[in-house]
């Protein structure tokens, strides 16, 4: 897959995009399912009472609730556990420590909660954590409030919720006020970038 890069941008940030492509794909396959009412929203930025942005990587809007998706495109073995600050990515000899995404992905739902408001507060919001399959997945125990998935896992994770807690309607509205926050003008994105930094 090509993509068009910036002068300033790395290859972390070239790896987060293609890691981001690969889960946009799974999230339109999932929604071209019958019965499956899915509208989604790619790399939204979030405003914050403090002036900055909190990024979102992928946001499902759905009648079981909400997804919000952090994508982590890491190769090697991953270890962590859900309380844990940092979890750990190792190949062959190598040994670094990253933040915990979950952690990441929980401020995520606090913003977007925070940006919907009062009107919205009651429905679920679910967490997930998708690692391309570069990664192996090494967790020892469950994870209780949250998913960490591979891409081609994404459909299971949402056939466990009940359906029908958010009405039609309410996730056109919700679609809406989330759409204006998307990023796609090449022009603006190294102005958003350095927001959310």
């Amino acid at each position: 897959m090509k993509l068009l890069l910036k002068e300033n941008w790395n290859i972390s940030t070239s790896k987060g995009q293609v890691g981001e492509e690969i889960v946009r794909r799974s999230i339109e396959k999932l929604a071209q399912y019958e019965g499956y009412q899915i509208s989604a929203l790619h790399d939204l930025y979030i405003p914050k009472s403090d002036g900055s942005r909190s990024q979102i990587d992928h946001v499902m809007v759905t009648n079981k609730g909400i997804f919000v998706i952090e994508t982590k495109n890491y190769g090697g073995w991953i270890y962590g556990s859900e309380k844990a600050p940092y979890w750990t990515q190792t190949f062959q000899n190598h040994k670094q420590k990253f933040k915990n995404p979950l952690h990441q992905n929980y401020g995520h739902i606090e913003s977007l909660k925070s940006f919907l408001g009062e009107k919205f507060a009651d429905i679920p919001y679910y967490s997930v954590v998708v690692f391309t399959n570069r990664s192996e997945l090494k967790f020892r125990e469950p994870f209780r409030n949250s998913d960490v998935i591979h891409p081609e896992d994404l459909k299971r994770v949402v056939d466990q919720y009940q359906s029908d807690v958010l009405p039609l309607f309410s996730q056109q509205e919700i679609r809406v006020r989330l759409k204006v926050l998307e990023r796609r003008d090449q022009e603006n994105i190294k102005e958003v970038q350095q927001a959310h930094i």
